[in-house]
């Protein structure tokens, strides 16, 4: 047998680095070394996991053959339509089943989505998480390593100049530096990129105190006529201790956010308040209940986030309900604000 001449341009993982270099450290000082990597068990499992797991091998069919014999190839049907039902309710995007496939585990995902661009270069930020490589000279694409630096925070300074340029890696927080992208660079990313028709920023500005700065950026990342939908809190009577604690600047008021986008050049197409049903409860909980309870903004989190079993289906089918109302009418108030704009060329 022959092996393929890629499999010997991946470079080695870091733990084989490390443990090659960990073997000649004992053998040359004569000290043990402790493994400190994670991933790999050094201590046996607790008797209650042991149990569980026990249990469930036990179950008749629970081992029955690979999940694509027994489901369909793109994932268990009903967690399909739970993805799609998800993104509808939450982002007002609509998924079909094809445009959705469910992999084994993030390793799956990222070797094979390399194979769905023609033949070219992937950048790829060094130093960066180790599969991006193998990855990307398994799928016989070029890597296209992108400098980062102390000085600019660790993170990756893409060139999207060249022409063989097929697609990037980005991973945020970075592995292994842990660098976090902020605002700004998404921002500075977008105007790289420069090739949006559509450009998403959902539950983001009302964390940056210069907002205007951020509308002027996506403005000129659009094409001509692109679309902006963006999602914020709002109704400014809201505020509370749940405010504070998620870093928020602002919640908005409907027709002032409104008129800002136009005076950034963007025409409204439609604006329509979120979450209507769910309103009465965050009153309830944020002005009247929990003013009467704990301080700690800790133990109002948790009061916040409870929700006794049956409330929960109810309100889950009422916003099911908002989410099919929404494509035909704008609701008239609700804790959230969701507006489709479109890029005027004429500002």
């Amino acid at each position: 047998m022959k092996i393929s001449p890629l499999a010997n341009q991946i470079p080695d993982y870091p733990f084989i680095r490390v443990a090659r270099i960990s073997r000649e450290v004992e053998r040359r000082d004569g000290i043990p070394v402790i493994n400190a990597r994670i991933g790999i068990p050094d201590m046996e499992a607790p008797a209650s996991v042991k149990k569980v797991m026990s249990e469930f091998i036990l179950k008749e069919r629970s081992t029955y053959g690979y999940p694509i014999d027994v489901h369909p190839e793109r994932g268990i049907p009903e967690l399909i339509e739970a993805i799609i039902e998800h993104y509808h309710v939450c982002h007002s995007v609509t998924l079909k089943p094809e445009n959705i496939l469910v992999t084994g585990w993030t390793k799956e995902f990222l070797h094979n989505i390399t194979r769905l661009f023609d033949s070219g270069s992937i950048q790829i930020p060094d130093p960066v998480y180790p599969a991006y490589e193998a990855a990307t000279i398994l799928s016989n694409h070029k890597i296209e390593r992108v400098r980062t630096s102390v000085e600019n925070g660790w993170l990756p300074e893409f060139d999207f100049s060249r022409q063989d340029t097929v697609a990037f890696y980005f991973c945020d927080p970075n592995n292994p530096l842990g660098s976090v992208a902020d605002m700004n660079y998404y921002v500075s990313l977008a105007e790289i990129i420069k090739e949006n028709d559509i450009i998403g920023i959902f539950d983001v500005l009302e964390h940056i105190q210069e907002e205007d700065k951020i509308l002027v950026n996506l403005y000129k990342a659009l094409k001509p006529e692109g679309y902006l939908f963006v999602a914020v809190p709002a109704l400014p009577y809201l505020w509370s201790y749940f405010d504070e604690i998620a870093f928020h600047k602002r919640r908005y008021n409907k027709n002032e956010f409104i008129n800002k986008l136009k005076n950034h050049g963007f025409s409204i197409i439609k604006a329509t308040y979120l979450f209507m049903f769910l309103l009465p409860v965050m009153v309830l909980k944020r002005k009247v209940r929990l003013g009467r309870l704990s301080n700690q903004p800790i133990d109002l989190l948790k009061q916040e986030l409870s929700l006794n079993p049956i409330l929960d289906a109810i309100f889950y089918q009422l916003i099911r309900l908002e989410s099919r109302l929404i494509p035909f009418l704008s609701l008239p108030l609700g804790s959230s604000l969701l507006i489709l704009a479109k890029k005027d060329n004429d500002s």
